[in-house]
């Protein structure tokens, strides 16, 4: 049994088949070095949260992508009580097909079907959607013109906190995470010195417009501005 997780066996325990829909670029953590949120959707159409997932510090056979079905034994984050949120065991994650962009991203956006939709923010200001009850996971499909926008971040590099967490990672033996029991050579997180937003127009729950900026945190939205 892993460290910090439950019993295995343990009645509120699930196996589940997660197709992968997203990943947050990783942020320091105090008891990971950094950590992951990946959302998904089951193969019974429920919507999950996994959180906390350390995703570096994972072993290779233990790595996913998006748009690839995973099977994992999930358990109640008893610090969300957000009825998607789950945890899993890092060590218990089965690999299976990516699906294909084939004939128009057809199956991909079978699956996406299956995702809970707002069409409305609240009237008030800020950017919090309407949502139906014990929805915290949901689609929104914009009907008018979006504008992405970047700004120079108000941090642009880690704070001394920050730093502190992230050397964990390059200095901590990562069996925790390897069946091999073995280190994984990992190089301390880059900071992203950028926000990104997407910038548009919306209705409110009263049917009026207003204008909102939704910040992206999108793991590949990162890695985009590292290769550039």
């Amino acid at each position: 049994m892993k460290e910090g997780l439950p019993m295995s066996g343990n009645s509120l325990n699930r196996t589940e088949k997660i197709l992968i829909l997203a990943k947050t670029y990783p942020s320091p953590s105090a008891k990971y070095g950094e950590t992951s949120c990946i959302a998904g959707i089951t193969d019974r159409a429920e919507m999950r949260r996994i959180y906390p997932v350390p995703y570096r510090r994972l072993e290779g056979k233990y790595q996913f992508s998006k748009w690839q079905w995973v099977e994992v034994e999930t358990y109640p984050n008893t610090q969300d009580i957000r009825k998607e949120s789950r945890k899993i065991y890092f060590d218990r994650i089965n690999l299976h097909n990516v699906i294909n962009t084939k004939n128009k991203w057809k199956e991909r956006m079978s699956w996406a079907g299956g995702i809970p939709q707002i069409d409305r923010f609240k009237k008030e200001t800020g950017n919090e959607p309407y949502l139906d009850s014990g929805i915290s996971l949901a689609l929104y499909k914009p009907a008018l013109p979006v504008k992405l926008e970047i700004m120079k971040a108000s941090q642009e590099h880690w704070s001394e906190k920050e730093l502190s967490n992230l050397r964990q990672v390059e200095q901590a033996d990562n069996s925790l995470f390897s069946d091999e029991g073995g280190n994984l050579p990992i190089k301390i997180l880059e900071k992203i010195p950028y926000d990104f937003y997407y910038s548009m127009k919306v209705k409110t729950e009263d049917g009026l417009e207003k204008q909102v900026k939704l910040k992206l945190i999108d793991w590949e939205v990162c890695a985009l501005y590292r290769k550039c």
